[in-house]
């Protein structure tokens, strides 16, 4: 949840295909919530969300329930929902205050428990994708995140090769991660006005 915690003074956009809120499991408790209220600093959370039924699992109610919990912690929150239920991205996006994306986290993790919770009798393997357009601020992420080698779950680095005239800058690849979410803009719906499945 490192890149919903470092202040850049700007919002967030939040995407999930499922999200886990309720009395068995809170992603919020696990961490995330903490790591949004140390970001924010009075912006808001565009929230994102596809994978809606309501049976055999009421995702529905997780997502309401997610977005109520930060609104209870006063956290603005523009709740979003694609209701043709494709939307199955996974990415979590800071702005900075100009709102230019600055890191942006894409991968397999849905914001549920079987992704993020610990000591859980069944939990998928996952693997997200950070990129940062500040290296300073990468740099002191890493350092604060050192494991021992022993540790076949620690952070791999992985630099762009800035010489190489075919591949897009961390800056260019995060701008057309906005832009794909933003054209996509006008098929989403306010979770308010969705009826669900």
């Amino acid at each position: 949840f490192r890149s919903c915690e470092i202040p850049y003074h700007g919002n967030l956009i939040l995407c999930s295909g499922y999200i886990w809120e309720n009395h068995s499991y809170s992603v919020l408790d696990d961490d995330l919530l903490a790591a949004i209220k140390a970001g924010l600093s009075g912006n808001q959370i565009v929230c994102i969300a596809g994978k809606l039924a309501k049976k055999p699992v009421n995702w529905f109610q997780h997502y309401s329930d997610f977005v109520a919990k930060l609104k209870s912690h006063g956290i603005s929150v523009t709740a979003k929902v694609a209701p043709k239920r494709n939307w199955h991205a996974k990415i979590a996006i800071r702005l900075d205050k100009s709102d230019s994306p600055v890191v942006a986290m894409v991968g397999s993790s849905n914001l549920t428990g079987p992704a993020y919770g610990e000591n859980r009798n069944s939990w998928n393997y996952e693997c997200d994708v950070t990129m940062w357009k500040d290296k300073s601020m990468w740099d002191a992420s890493l350092s604060e995140q050192r494991t021992p080698i022993e540790d076949p779950f620690t952070t791999m680095a992985a630099i762009l090769d800035p010489d190489s005239p075919k591949q897009p800058t961390v800056e260019e690849r995060l701008a057309k991660l906005v832009e794909d979410i933003y054209q996509e803009r006008e098929s989403f719906v306010d979770l308010s006005e969705y009826e669900g499945d």
